[in-house]
């Protein structure tokens, strides 16, 4: 089909999803938005795009607010200083990533902190069965 066409992870224009992403927003920054509304912005990206579109944010955040919802809290752990935990539609963490982070079970494997913190937090919630 149409898909196929286009090939694997690439968007309706034929250029990967990592490339329209960072066009999005470098078409903020030239209209001066305030704000940067990201919803699962390295979905699809390979390491390399990851590592580009995660740089580009760090050189804007002085310039913009960037709110980013994502499943993968790797994307968290390096570059943001606040993080709300929502499970069920309620807040079940709000604060600083240290905060967050601070949520980590001891025996996290290295590399694993946010991703251990986030498991813990839910496990405190019922949202997920051990």
């Amino acid at each position: 089909g149409v898909e196929r066409a286009r090939g694997p992870g690439k968007g309706r224009s034929g250029v990967p999803g990592g490339q329209l992403r960072g066009v999005g927003v470098a078409a903020a920054l030239v209209h001066d938005a305030r704000v940067l509304l990201l919803d699962e912005p390295t979905a699809g990206m390979d390491p390399r795009q990851r590592r580009v579109f995660r740089d580009l944010l760090a050189e804007v955040a002085g310039e913009v607010r960037v709110l980013l919802s994502t499943h993968d809290v790797a994307d968290l752990a390096e570059e943001a200083d606040h993080v709300t935990v929502l499970s069920r539609g309620r807040i079940v963490h709000s604060g600083s990533t240290a905060s967050f982070l601070a949520h980590t079970p001891s025996d996290a494997p290295p590399g694993r902190a946010a991703e251990a913190a986030y498991s813990a937090l839910l496990e405190g919630t019922g949202a997920v069965s051990g």
